[in-house]
């Protein structure tokens, strides 16, 4: 599956990195764990909406709205418990 999220570094050729993102929205890191949040994409197989890092002291939001923060903190469990509910609550509507 192929993903993608505008934005990313650029490398000069004096060996600067600079971060170019669209928005408030952060790139998920390699090697992290994620929940992501995806739409089909034109170009490629999904974009990227929003996702949430699983880290060592909860979880942490890729995106800074409001909306998304309310789950800051969260046991990665206990949000994806959250999410697969919502789902099925969906499903049988």
């Amino acid at each position: 599956m192929v993903v993608e999220r505008l934005g990313g570094y650029v490398r000069y050729p004096d060996g600067r990195k600079l971060l170019y993102r669209v928005g408030t929205g952060s790139m998920p890191r390699v090697g992290a764990r994620y929940l992501f949040f995806l739409e089909p994409s034109p170009e490629l197989d999904y974009s990227i909406v929003t996702a949430y890092e699983f880290g060592q002291k909860g979880v942490i939001p890729l995106d800074s709205s409001d909306q998304f923060q309310q789950y800051e903190g969260y046991d990665s469990t206990v949000l994806r418990t959250l999410v697969i509910e919502t789902i099925n609550k969906l499903g049988k509507q």
